[in-house]
């Protein structure tokens, strides 16, 4: 998977909903206040912030969600709330909670080219054309 986003599964409990907060490199060190609806967007950073640098990346029924805008070969952690309620969230704390690394990018770059079986025009033609394609 990509550097730059994770999906994440996890099991139900026996709450109507769940909330998700994430931290880039520390473990998640806030909780849900009860009867506060949080917004939330999968694109890391972009959600609810809560006790500085956690942020609320998913609320919903679902069983995974993919998280965007990751930093590659990064550790982020995860905590999860399950929550009830008819006037507002109340969520069960403590969450249970999980880290990840984020793959790395490449490290080394392609070389070595060659070319084998040329053709002379061909290979004019292709210069000509890009040198158009330039200007």
């Amino acid at each position: 998977m990509a550097g730059n986003k994770r999906t994440i599964n996890w099991s139900v409990g026996n709450g109507e909903r769940r909330l998700i907060l994430a931290r880039k490199g520390a473990a998640v060190n806030a909780t849900p206040q009860e009867r506060t609806d949080y917004p939330h967007s999968t694109i890391f950073g972009s959600g609810n912030v809560i006790n500085g640098d956690n942020y609320v990346v998913y609320k919903g029924q679902g069983t995974s969600a993919t998280i965007t805008s990751l930093e590659p070969n990064t550790t982020y952690h995860f905590a999860i709330f399950e929550y009830n309620g008819n006037n507002g969230p109340v969520y069960l704390i403590p969450g249970g909670t999980q880290s990840q690394l984020t793959n790395a990018g490449p490290t080394q770059a392609s070389g070595n080219i060659s070319f084998n079986g040329i053709e002379g025009i061909a290979l004019v033609l292709v210069s000509a054309r890009a040198m158009a394609n330039i200007s």
